[in-house]
Parts: structure tokens; C-alpha cells; sequence
């Protein structure tokens, strides 16, 4: 019979959640397995409207091993303690949705033209962060847009009240300080938040190094 195990989940849909592992035996760190909660409730999330999200620590039950199975799977029994949950209001489940657990930080990524700066979005971010205390900071993407006054003004205020910023531009020739947001984020467990479009897909390809998706 094997033992139970605990990890991480790092996503999910339709209740099956993706969990690494971080039990060193009999799995190895780090191996994935396609989990679906026993009993359909897990322990320890009876109340929540989520019961799971991207960075929630588990305890899960591998599943015995079938001869050429394609993944491993298992059965979650329960959630461990959270220090803290970045929330949004789910309107259709009249509920807060939990978006990412255990954050050391949250990157809130607005650009000043395409799309439009939206300072009210950014504070509803920041604002759901403060609230379990999920410390923040904000990354201007496509500076090379240019900033307005009102937009500086903005920044400056968010500035004054402790809040990191980062300016960065992907696109040659003007490519900058992508490096700073990199060591700003190194050795933590980061959520990337903003509006479709601003480049949080682009600045994660160019930070994991992907190649050609810039």
C-alpha cells in the first residue's frame, strides 16, 4: 500500500489538479501527478467556493501504477494551512474565487497605451493583495509606449506609498530592465496580474528564456 505524499498544486480544471510532489520517497521531488479529490470534498476546504488553486499545498494518495500509463494520478485528501490567498469575486458562484496561494509576491503588469493605463484596475490588484498581506509591486510593460502626466502623477503616488516599480520594454532596440524585475522576483513564488495584453506571456518566455515567443 503506498504512503500518502504531500506537494503542490500548480493548476487545474474540470477537478482534476496538477500537484508536484515534494516527498522525497518513494517519489521523487518534483514528479507530477493528475489528482481529483476523494469524496468530491476535501478536508480542511469544506466552506470555500475553490476548494484548491495554483500554490496550495496538499496531501495526496498516488494512485497504483498501471503498465504503460501515460501519467501518474492519485486522489487528494486534503489542503494544508495557507499563510495567505489572493481573492476575486466570482458574480456567476456569488462567491471569492481563490486565484494563487501561499504568494511571496504579487507583480501587477499595466501598460501606458495598448492597452490603456488603468489605474482603478490596478488598485482592485493591490487592494485584493493588502487584504491577506501578499506583498506587491508594479511593472510598467511597453514603456517605450511613453507615459502622460496624469500616468507619472499616478505612478508617483503608488511610488510614495512604498510600492516597487519596474519599467521594462521588450522590443528592440529600446529592450531595459528586464534583469531588475528578474532579480526582483529570484526565490519567490510569484503571481503575475493584468490585463489581456499588457505581456505578462512575453516577459515569463523572456525570463524563462524561451526562445522565438517574445
Amino acid at each position: 500500500m503506498k504512503s500518502e505524499l504531500t506537494g503542490t498544486v500548480l493548476c487545474g480544471a474540470n477537478n482534476i489538479f496538477t500537484v508536484r510532489s515534494e516527498t522525497p520517497a518513494p517519489a521523487a521531488p518534483g514528479e507530477t501527478y493528475e489528482c481529483r479529490i476523494k469524496g468530491k470534498i476535501l478536508k480542511n476546504a469544506e466552506a470555500d467556493y475553490n476548494p484548491l488553486c495554483p500554490g496550495d499545498s496538499v496531501c495526496f494518495l498516488p494512485a497504483p501504477e498501471t503498465h504503460g500509463a501515460a501519467r501518474r494520478e492519485g486522489v487528494l485528501l486534503s489542503r494544508g494551512e495557507r499563510k495567505n490567498v489572493l481573492l476575486r469575486w466570482n458574480k456567476k458562484g456569488r462567491g471569492a474565487q481563490a486565484i494563487a496561494a501561499n504568494v511571496d509576491l504579487l507583480v501587477c503588469i499595466a501598460s501606458p497605451v495598448s492597452p490603456p493605463f488603468r489605474p482603478r484596475f490596478l488598485d482592485r490588484l493591490l487592494i485584493a493583495a493588502s487584504l491577506t498581506s501578499i506583498p506587491a509591486a508594479l511593472c510598467i510593460n511597453k514603456c517605450g509606449q511613453g507615459t502622460d502626466e496624469d500616468m507619472e502623477e499616478r505612478l508617483a503616488d503608488y511610488a510614495s506609498r512604498g510600492l516597487p516599480i519596474v519599467r521594462t520594454e521588450l522590443t528592440p532596440p529600446g529592450q531595459e530592465n528586464l534583469a531588475s524585475l528578474g532579480e526582483l522576483i529570484r526565490g519567490k513564488r510569484v503571481v503575475f496580474a493584468g490585463q489581456s495584453g499588457v505581456g505578462k506571456t512575453s516577459i515569463l518566455n523572456r525570463l524563462a528564456g524561451a526562445k522565438g515567443k517574445v
